[in-house]
């Protein structure tokens, strides 16, 4: 694989707010390890237990974190922050 080349990775997510720091950690801490051009595609599948806000914290934190809801006709075409 070209390091160069843009990799996204997408991970659905429904109540998930126990689990998101750690897996958003890891996630990141890896892709810097590996690739030199990432994303992380973090959707919101409707929770209800805070992980949007975290989700949408995350993205605002780390370049290279985007969210995304899981319904194309939401509000900004499934963009959630």
């Amino acid at each position: 694989m070209n390091k160069s080349e843009l990799i996204s990775i997408v991970i659905p997510v429904f109540n998930e707010a126990g689990a998101l720091d750690e897996l958003i950690r890891r996630c990141l801490d890896t892709c810097r390890e590996r690739f030199s051009r990432f994303e992380i595609i973090l959707v919101d599948d409707g929770s209800t237990d805070g992980s949007t806000d975290m989700i949408c914290n995350a993205a605002g934190q780390h370049p290279g974190a985007r969210a995304r809801d899981a319904d194309p006709e939401a509000p900004g075409g499934g963009e959630r922050c």
